[in-house]
């Protein structure tokens, strides 16, 4: 079983991942585009004093406090990013994509287009889509429509997914395709074809990932040697009923996350424990986030556990739910382009311990808010 899904106890460790990790791949140039400075020196000892603070409320109050502080626009720079970081981690995506913003502010380099984009990610992975699309026109604007740019390809791969969740797959789906085939995409690829995987039921696709990409994630998932762990954005994407079966031999438990790597990584973005699916927005298919500052107090009315098309596969999951004793709730959603989609969902408990209950049976479920 492979399983990256790392739970932190206390903010300073993730400090250590984080910082560890930048400073890592600064050396070795290991992240996809070109190697990330090593942290200011001033950088490190804010970061190390925040993330030692007890409350995700008291680490971003830490940050904020002392950011003006800092020598130069690159280290704050450097500082809004390890704050966006560990937002994402935590599941403030609004906050997180924020941070990227105010960050690409201060970057006076061309890494600002790359800032701008990390902020897309956040805000696809938690739904925000209006957001999504406002930020990928106002990039879009100042970037050359060429593949050779990229991050136009980033971008354009970005938008195919945006489509997606907005219920759009006759746009993207014809796309995407038409990315997997071009070579100017390949970083990209697995990703891609994991996706067409995910919503149709694409054979080809899955077999092409599973033979030219035999080591990825992305094959790792289609095969069931791991899942997905559900976060806002897969949740509002369609899923094909092959995309929902696990293999042979796997099990519902077997989880992971994907390192940010800036390609197949981002599609898969699988929630990482980084992505915090346990903490983020939503009811139903089309989540709203709670007031500010709740994201991490409000406790959960039910939990969704698939989200499909076709309700047979949501009949078929609440049938295996009832028979490990739980009460499913299947729920129809009407999208503006008249596609019903049905969600289950399990209601929490008067111990408010159902999520630990539906995990520890072997379902990745996603909390919804009230």
């Amino acid at each position: 079983m492979r399983s990256c899904c790392l739970g932190f106890e206390k903010p300073y460790l993730f400090f250590i991942i984080i910082v560890g990790a930048m400073m890592i791949n600064a050396a070795a140039g290991a992240f996809a585009e070109s190697s990330e400075p090593a942290l200011q020196p001033a950088v490190q000892t804010l970061a190390q004093k925040a993330f030692a603070q007890k409350t995700d409320a008291a680490v971003r109050q830490f940050f904020e406090k002392n950011l003006a502080a800092l020598p130069n626009a690159q280290a704050k720079v450097q500082a809004l990013t390890l704050l966006a970081e560990y937002e994402q981690h935590n599941g403030n995506y609004s906050n997180a994509a924020d941070c990227y913003r105010r960050a690409a502010g201060f970057d006076t380099t061309d890494k600002k287009t790359a800032l701008l984009l990390d902020a897309v990610r956040v805000l696809l992975c938690g739904g925000s889509m209006d957001s999504a699309r406002s930020l990928l026109s106002e990039i879009a604007a100042a970037l050359p429509v060429s593949d050779e740019d990229p991050y136009y390809r980033r971008a354009a791969v970005y938008d195919t997914w945006r489509l997606l969740a907005e219920d759009r797959a006759d746009r993207a789906v014809p796309l995407i395709t038409a990315y997997t085939k071009k070579k100017a995409f390949s970083e990209y690829h697995p990703a891609l074809l994991f996706t067409l995987w995910w919503v149709n039921g694409d054979e080809d696709a899955k077999q092409r990932l599973l033979k030219e990409y035999p080591a990825g994630m992305e094959a790792a998932a289609v095969n069931g040697t791991v899942t997905v762990q559900p976060s806002t954005f897969w949740y509002l994407m369609p899923r094909s009923g092959l995309a929902q079966k696990p293999a042979a031999g796997s099990t519902a438990s077997k989880t992971s996350t994907v390192s940010k790597t800036g390609t197949s990584s981002e599609a898969i973005k699988a929630s990482p424990q980084s992505s915090a699916a346990s903490k983020t927005e939503a009811a139903s298919a089309q989540p709203s986030k709670p007031a500010a500052g709740s994201e991490t107090q409000a406790k959960p009315s039910y939990y969704q556990l698939g989200f499909y098309k076709t309700k047979k596969y949501a009949e078929a999951l609440a049938t295996d739910l009832q028979k490990k004793h739980f009460t499913p709730i299947i729920k129809e959603e009407m999208r503006p382009s008249g596609t019903v989609y049905f969600a289950v969902l399990v209601k929490e408990n008067a111990a408010g311990d159902m999520g630990l209950r539906l995990k520890d049976a072997g379902y990745e479920a996603f909390p919804i808010f009230p």
